[in-house]
């Protein structure tokens, strides 16, 4: 049996009598209950200080603009700004601890004693350069089906030369039902990939046996990332989320089975859509993020991890369950750790397929980050134009939908060839105008994408027009997504008449 990688949206008038009205009632309050206390619970506002500094990079002279600040164990964080300064209010008085991070540097923590109603100093903090340009976070989730594939890769990995510039830590959890190589161990390991000449036997030293953990919650994919660059900072982070994938669906239609990214066959748990966005919160941010999972790059995806990194790599289809050949887009990044982040992204998407060659079903693709919020705009737009001709247009939109390039999930339609359809079939002057944006949006979005022979209409990024019946099924968990909610696409998708 052949495995694939499958399974995988201001109160102006009344604001004065609002305020008089609060104020009158502070005023009752202050003279009928004997007490003075401001705070709304009876016990007095606690006494708070500010802490406020300036963070620098080399040689303490550069401005460290954009620096995270935070204050440990509390919610009070910050930003520098363009001259290295923060300030952080209202922080309980006593000793406090400051969390600093700024890209491609160590992480600082430093003491600070914060008096009431005075501004603690935080003076010439030097944030010292990540000595390595690039740290590799693999998240390989094969405690399932496809843990003879997990082995495969770690192996390609060991091939890559050693490297101080790059580090390559992984977290992997195993199977006790499937492969039984390598001490068939069952449990949650730490290692960092060690280069080797053995293509079957991963060598690696452990660095941490972690027992049986669940890798299918966002907090065990959260606590990786922040291990990982907490003991191997970089300039820049590439994280790849290794698994069953299934879009954006958190359910196989047709089956009982349960499917999200990162499945856990021990625990039964996943990651679904909607937690993804909270698992990919590092300490730092992220560069880019790559989904070793089926049909992950669709825009309902994209849009809910948006804000998490600069590039998205991954497939609109469903890639073999031997996934990425890392080494060949490793071994290249080892050769040139200077890579930027476009870079890299696009060696991987472009290495995928010529290892598969193009007589084949792969697709794969890097999306800018900060350009999803546009083609949300201009899909938005779109189903807004769509919605008044549902009905009058309904033979020509179903036509446009059923001829639209699909993948394993029929209702998994490429973004770009369903526009160009709507916009040769339907005459509505708006309609086809709207899809013109979005075609263009596409083209702005998608930074490089591949595509074998077999999904010749792909352009890169796909997104959910089932038919109307299929979508009375997963219109509510649709729905709750950031992109349903932010969008009309729901709404249009609602509208569909045949």
């Amino acid at each position: 049996m052949i495995l694939s990688k499958l399974c995988r949206r201001p109160l102006v008038i009344y604001g004065a009598l609002l305020v008089a009205a609060a104020f009158v009632m502070l005023l009752i309050a202050g003279c009928s209950g004997g007490s003075n206390d401001i705070g709304g619970d009876g016990a007095p506002p606690k006494p708070t200080g500010r802490i406020g500094g300036h963070i620098y990079l080399t040689g303490a002279t550069e401005p460290a603009a954009g620096a995270s600040i935070r204050v440990q164990g509390l919610m009070h964080q910050a930003s520098t700004d363009a001259n290295g300064a923060f300030i952080l209010e209202d922080v309980p008085i006593g000793p406090q601890r400051l969390v600093v991070m700024h890209s491609g540097h160590l992480m600082q923590e430093i003491p600070v004693m914060v008096e009431e109603g005075q501004t603690a100093h935080v003076q010439n903090v030097e944030m010292i350069a990540a000595s390595r340009k690039w740290t590799v976070l693999v998240f390989l989730n094969a405690d399932n089906d496809l843990e003879e594939f997990g082995i495969e890769d770690v192996n390609e990995m060991e091939t890559v030369p050693d490297s101080d510039q790059v580090t390559v830590a992984v977290q992997m959890d195993r199977s006790p039902g499937f492969d039984t190589s390598n001490g068939n161990w069952t449990n949650t390991r730490r290692f960092v990939v060690k280069h080797d000449d053995n293509p079957q036997i991963i060598t690696s030293p452990v660095l941490q046996e972690m027992g049986e953990v669940d890798m299918g919650r966002a907090d065990t994919f959260r606590n990786f990332l922040a291990w990982g660059q907490q003991n191997y900072p970089a300039e820049h982070y590439l994280v790849v989320i290794w698994n069953h994938g299934s879009g954006w669906r958190s359910r196989s239609e047709g089956s009982a089975l349960t499917r999200g990214v990162s499945f856990d066959d021990t625990t039964g748990t996943y990651i679904k859509t909607q937690e993804l966005s909270q698992s990919l919160t590092a300490p730092t941010p992220v560069d880019v993020i790559s989904f070793d999972a089926s049909l992950m790059q669709m825009l309902e995806i994209a849009y809910e991890i948006r804000s998490k990194g600069e590039y998205i790599v991954g497939s609109e289809e469903s890639p073999p369950g031997a996934g990425y050949p890392y080494q060949t887009w490793l071994a290249p990044l080892v050769a040139n750790p200077s890579m930027t982040a476009r870079e890299l992204s696009i060696t991987m998407a472009r290495e995928t397929l010529n290892y598969y060659g193009t007589s084949s079903d792969i697709t794969h693709s890097v999306l800018a980050a900060g350009e999803l919020e546009g083609l949300a705009s201009a899909v938005d737009a779109f189903a807004r134009a769509l919605i008044p001709v549902a009905s009058s247009r309904g033979a020509e939109l179903a036509s446009a939908r059923n001829e639209a390039e699909s993948y394993k999930y029929p209702e998994y339609k490429d973004l770009y060839d369903y526009a160009r359809l709507v916009r040769a079939k339907v005459s509505d002057t708006s309609v086809r105008n709207a899809a013109e944006r979005v075609m263009a949006a596409v083209h702005q979005s998608v930074v490089a994408e591949y595509h074998g022979n077999w999904n010749a209409d792909s352009h890169g990024v796909s997104i959910y027009i089932p038919t109307p019946t299929a979508y009375v099924r997963f219109g509510s968990e649709y729905s709750a997504l950031n992109f349903g909610q932010q969008t009309m696409w729901d709404g249009w998708l609602g509208k569909q008449t045949q």
